[in-house]
């Protein structure tokens, strides 16, 4: 093996160490902006903020599971409704 290709393999390497460690350490601080979030959130709350102004932060992870859970909650009322509707004319 030619020096060149050698010295391209062993940069490749490293710049592929280099962004596994870029993006953990864009993870951890995703990780640590949600907790903050939660954190703030819940102060907000406490202190009389308004959930609707926390809800419009959809991107948020926390806010995204909690539209979630909504809207599946929802669904299933939705549903056992109908099925008392429709188990109601089969009398």
């Amino acid at each position: 093996m030619d020096r060149n290709r050698l010295t391209r393999i062993i940069n490749g390497r490293e710049i592929i160490r280099r962004l596994k460690a870029v993006r953990k350490a864009y993870e951890r601080l995703a990780e640590r902006f949600q907790a903050q979030f939660k954190r703030v959130g819940r102060d907000f709350i406490e202190l009389g903020g308004s959930i609707n102004y926390l809800n419009s932060f959809e991107d948020m992870p926390i806010i995204a599971d909690y539209q979630k859970s909504l809207q599946n909650k929802i669904i299933k009322q939705n549903i056992a409704a109908n099925n008392i509707a429709v188990l109601g004319t089969i009398k």
